[in-house]
């Protein structure tokens, strides 16, 4: 059985960008409605220097992000978390492969963002 949305499980920044404003100024009616427009100005920074690391790279990783964003580590954790959907339309988040490993010269399996194929 499920409780349904509450602040305990889902941020208001979430359900506003995935479009359930209503939902949001119901479960969070009494939060700073400019909260949802400072993370989208942090999630442009976030999805520039994705692109740029990308671009240069070829991939991103967290600690890429951590050292090169001026946020707390738990505030791009943050933004990773609400801005998800958007993500996974843009990059795909895996470890990489062996040959990825030996091209990117990659020391362990953690995780990483690499752009998805065009298909």
């Amino acid at each position: 059985k499920s409780a349904g949305i509450t602040s305990g499980n889902i941020s208001q920044n979430q359900l506003v960008v995935n479009g359930l404003e209503d939902i949001a100024n119901e479960v969070y009616y009494a939060n700073d409605k400019t909260a949802p427009d400072r993370k989208a100005e942090e999630a442009a920074e976030l999805f520039a220097l994705m692109e740029s690391l990308c671009d240069s790279y070829g991939y991103v990783s967290k600690s890429m992000l951590y050292d090169n964003l001026l946020l707390p580590d738990i505030e791009i954790d943050k933004l990773l978390r609400i801005f998800k959907l958007q993500l996974r339309e843009i990059y795909k988040y895996a470890p990489p492969t062996k040959e990825e490993m030996q091209l990117w010269s990659l020391k362990d399996r953690k995780y990483i963002y690499k752009r998805k194929e065009k298909e």
